[in-house]
């Protein structure tokens, strides 16, 4: 999920999400002490560990550690959950496709230069609208408002939209071959053309007024709750 909107703006610089997940996401910043308070915990010691809300506990890795790793070690070390601290601008580049090379879609939120590379490589970079013009210019996604739950809400209405799209297209499809197969087949045994052009045109004009109401239709919960594939 994403951090509560209840943290100091300080606290949510950064964040890499994984959707769908029981586990604590990532969380990426530049001090570790900062990183300890979003994690519910204390101290500022980069060998220990912070509590989360929910009472886990996550190691806090910082940037020098990540020199050390492998990118094979550092992928198994972002999946179980971390708060990353004092980070160079590669160091966020190469936690997000960590995250990638694992088979997750990684959203990043960043506003300063430091965050460009990661921005760019994220699948959906995310700034703010009170974010420098570079991050701005690398990120996807601008949020205006100052709340992350917008991202969930145009989610949430893109995948309605979707989902409403491809009952559009099998209707329409469905329509479209049962008219062609009809008109071929009948030609096979009738003397004269079953159809004629303005027949067609007409019948499809109000089948599609049939299905103006497709746009306000109700979409399953489950469609929300993951992307369509």
């Amino acid at each position: 999920g994403l951090l509560p909107p209840t943290l100091p703006p300080s606290a949510r610089s950064n964040i890499t999400t994984r959707t769908d997940s029981d586990d604590d996401d990532v969380v990426i910043g530049v001090h570790d002490h900062k990183e300890h308070r979003v994690g519910g915990g204390g101290g500022s010691s980069s060998t220990s560990a912070a509590t989360t809300p929910s009472n886990r506990m996550v190691h806090v890795v910082t940037g020098k550690d990540i020199e050390e790793m492998s990118d094979k070690k550092l992928t198994a070390v972002v999946l179980k959950g971390c708060i990353f601290a004092r980070l160079q601008p590669l160091h966020k580049e190469r936690i997000v496709v960590a995250l990638q090379r694992s088979g997750l879609s990684v959203g990043f939120l960043g506003d300063g230069v430091n965050d460009c590379a990661a921005l760019r490589a994220a699948d959906v970079g995310v700034s703010v609208d009170t974010g420098l013009d570079v991050a701005k210019a690398a990120a996807d996604v601008i949020l205006v408002d100052k709340s992350l739950m917008t991202l969930q809400t145009s989610v949430r209405a893109g995948r309605k939209v979707f989902a409403n799209v491809i009952k559009y297209i099998k209707m329409a499809a469905s329509s479209n071959w049962g008219n062609m197969f009809s008109v071929l087949g009948a030609s096979l045994f009738l003397p004269f053309v079953p159809m004629l052009p303005l027949q067609v045109v007409a019948g499809n004009l109000i089948y599609d007024f049939a299905q103006l109401s497709i746009p306000t239709d109700n979409v399953p919960s489950w469609h929300l709750s993951s992307p369509l594939h």
